[in-house]
């Protein structure tokens, strides 16, 4: 039992170390937000001279990857793409807090040799739906942005082979992302089973 307290204690702190980058992370992405809102307001139309493709002569846009012969004329758009990023990035981070503030309280009982507290199933729920959220969040930012991405070019450039070499479609289903919040929801009856054990074991005792 003390190994328990001791390690909890211990994921206590850590779980404070991170709440703080989390929160100064958030902030930085919102304030690369405002600058950037700020910038793409500010930009004429007339003055869409950007290009597309790096040195290295790849774009990814979503999950198709363009090989280009040269650089591909592009606009002063990617700028919405980059704020739906760092807007997605913060709300990322901001249910990342929460969910550290729900851990903390999980630990809180198991520092003090309660592992089985009525509290802790409940809060195990609770972060297996912000995980959920977190997922959600991905799934939407994700073809949000790669929506944008396809804009930014003419559709012509795409089947224009003066542009364009090859393609790369690179498709696959993130399920690992829902294992996650199917481990909490799972621990989360477990405890709850531990803590109806517990409870008749005070009540016979």
């Amino acid at each position: 039992m003390e190994k328990l307290k001791k390690t909890a204690r211990v994921l206590d702190v850590f779980a404070k170390v991170f709440r703080a980058i989390s929160i100064a992370a958030a902030i930085i992405l919102l304030v690369g937000l405002v600058i950037t809102s700020v910038y793409y307001l500010s930009i004429r139309n007339d003055d869409a001279t950007a290009v597309l493709a790096g040195g290295d002569l790849h774009v990814t846009l979503g999950h198709v990857r363009l090989n280009l012969t040269h650089l591909v004329p592009g606009t002063t758009r990617p700028l919405v793409p980059v704020a739906v990023m760092l807007l997605a990035g913060a709300l990322v981070l901001a249910i990342a807090v929460v969910e550290l503030n729900i851990l903390r309280r999980i630990l809180a009982p198991m520092a003090e040799g309660r592992p089985f507290d009525s509290t802790v199933s409940g809060n195990l729920r609770k972060l297996g739906w912000m995980s959920l959220a977190q997922v959600a969040v991905y799934s939407v930012a994700e073809p949000l942005i790669t929506a944008m991405e396809l804009r930014l070019v003419e559709f012509g450039y795409f089947l224009n082979q003066e542009y364009v070499e090859s393609y790369t479609v690179n498709f696959h289903l993130e399920l690992s992302r829902f294992l996650i919040p199917a481990a909490l929801f799972f621990l989360s009856y477990v405890f709850r089973y531990g803590e109806e054990l517990q409870r008749q074991s005070d009540e016979t005792l």
